[in-house]
This record gives C-alpha cells, structure tokens and sequence, in this order.
C-alpha cells in the first residue's frame, strides 16, 4: 500500500524539483501590446456562411502620436481566401473590396496605402496583436477627421461590409 502512495510522490518531487520557472513567466506583461490591444479592432464579411474577408485593424494615433499626427494612421490586416492568384490586385488593391473612413458627408478613401511586404523584419508589424502569416498588412493613411464621433473605417464589397468604430484621440 505504501509503494502505491510514495512512488507517485517521489516521481512528482524528482520531475517537478529542479524546474526554475513556472507557467505564469511565459505571460509577462507588456504594456505596449496591451495599448495597441486595446486599439485593436476585427471584422468579417461573410456571405452564405463562407468568409469573403477578414480585416483586423490598429488605429496608431494614440498609440505613436509622435510619429502619427498629420493624419489618422491604421494598421490594416486584410485576409481575402480567394485573392492570391495574382498579387497585384490582391489585399487592399483587390478591386472588388474598398476602403474608406465613414464620415457624415459621405465616404473618405485612403491618401495613402504602404503594404509591408517583409512582415519578420518590420518593427511595426512585430508589436501588433492579431497577426498571422495569411494576412496582408498594411499601413493606411487618411486625411485628418474632424468632428466629435468615432472613426468608422469600413471594408465595403459586393458581398457585404465590415465597420469598425474607433473611439476618437485628442
């Protein structure tokens, strides 16, 4: 009887005794990933049950408003399952697909649109949450919005839209 008992304790003591760290020191805080979290915004088009796009996007304004102040600047994530016969027109220059700010006189389109095309070696890229390896990423620019409300950026196809609503920075 006492075999059955100090065997499984002597194997616990002798594989768990000599370990320097525990479970908790994989989830460290990081305080900037948690701000870009919290500026993290995601979406889906969906028709007939199947994903036409997927889009997660960061606002960078509160985030960096050193470097992001002339205009309203967006870390944009776009998967589209059926985009990658040719590269070109895939991702946010799919022709099928626009975005644009949502304003109260109508539909802004981006000034600017850089596609960050060596996701390891971008510094930006590293620090966002929500990426993956299928995703084309983007750094969008639009001109500076006036105005009280949230920034609704919208995804926008034949198949549906996308909203996503961003508390405004001062």
């Amino acid at each position: 009887m006492t075999k059955k008992i100090v065997a499984p304790v002597f194997a616990a003591l002798i594989l768990s005794g000599c370990q320097t760290y525990n479970a908790f020191d994989m989830f460290k805080k990081d305080d900037s990933y948690e701000k870009a979290l919290i500026q993290t915004k995601n979406a889906q088009i969906i028709n007939s049950l199947e994903t036409k796009a997927k889009i997660s996007a960061t606002y960078l304004n509160p985030l960096y408003p050193m470097e992001y102040k002339d205009a309203e600047y967006f870390f944009v994530g776009v998967y589209m399952p059926d985009d990658y016969d040719n590269p070109a027109n895939a991702g946010l220059f799919n022709k099928e697909y626009k975005l644009a700010v949502k304003t109260a006189k109508g539909f802004v389109e981006p000034k600017g649109v850089e596609q960050i095309l060596k996701k390891e070696q971008n510094e930006l890229y590293r620090k966002m949450p929500h990426t993956d390896v299928w995703s084309r990423y983007y750094v969008v620019s639009f001109p500076k919005q006036d105005g009280e409300g949230a920034i609704e950026l919208l995804l926008k196809s034949s198949y549906g839209e996308a909203l996503l609503s961003f508390p405004r920075v001062r």
